[in-house]
């Protein structure tokens, strides 16, 4: 008997004594879906030569385009610098920064924010010289405490295949690059959570109440 003949012999009882085991013989089983536990990654948009460039960012899910513009307002980091990504949306010098944050009224505009009240007494306003001196550590504390950036949050309200979404009152007035690095930041961030869309139109209020839209369809990849 030819060796070649004697292989393909053993090849039967291989495949019975697989079968008899409960192993199939043939098939391909399914492992599974991909692994899990892996936060989403969303472009954010910063500009190099004037031209919107797309860098990844990690969010808590997919569809979270508050967190995406959050990270698009604390601009690139020192190594996205260094790769000369810039921002074009400016914030407000510290020296016009209000003690609060100003309202924003139903018309989308903002008001002033209020002013501590004066003393209501005479006696209530005269201190005694050490209850007004600050030592130079709380002095420091208070300067340290004003150059903080502020947090507060973006607005955001979704319907259907568009958004809109309101910066904080301590964000300059935008420019049209600075609009379309918020429009394809937040449509790109919900774009992920439509079926069968293809674009998202995004409305974006500046701090002082006037308005940019856009979409989407020229937004470049990552």
């Amino acid at each position: 008997m030819r060796p070649v003949h004697r292989a393909a012999l053993l090849v039967a009882p291989a495949a019975l004594a697989l079968s008899s085991c409960g192993i199939p013989a043939t098939d391909v089983v399914e492992a599974g879906g991909p692994a899990s536990g892996i936060a989403p990654t969303t472009p954010v948009y910063f500009v190099r030569n004037g031209t919107l460039v797309a860098v990844p960012r990690r969010v808590p899910e997919a569809g979270d385009v508050r967190t995406a513009l959050e990270a698009l307002l604390q601009g690139p980091t020192a190594q996205e610098r260094l790769k000369s990504l810039t921002t074009r949306l400016a914030r407000q010098p510290e020296r016009l920064w209000p003690t609060s944050a100003p309202a924003r009224t139903q018309d989308g505009t903002t008001t002033p924010a209020d002013t501590p009240p004066p003393s209501e007494t005479p006696t209530e306003a005269a201190e005694t010289p050490t209850e007004a001196a600050e030592t130079p550590t709380e002095a420091a504390e208070t300067a340290t405490e004003a150059a903080e950036t502020p947090t507060e949050a973006v607005e955001v309200t979704t319907r259907g295949d568009s958004l809109s979404v309101e910066l904080p009152w301590y964000t300059a007035e935008l420019s049209s690059l600075a609009a379309d690095q918020v429009i394809c930041t937040a449509a790109r961030a919900y774009l992920p959570t439509l079926w069968d869309v293809e674009s998202v139109t995004v409305t974006v209020t500046s701090a002082v109440g006037r308005t940019a839209e856009g979409s989407d369809d020229r937004c470049p990849d990552l």
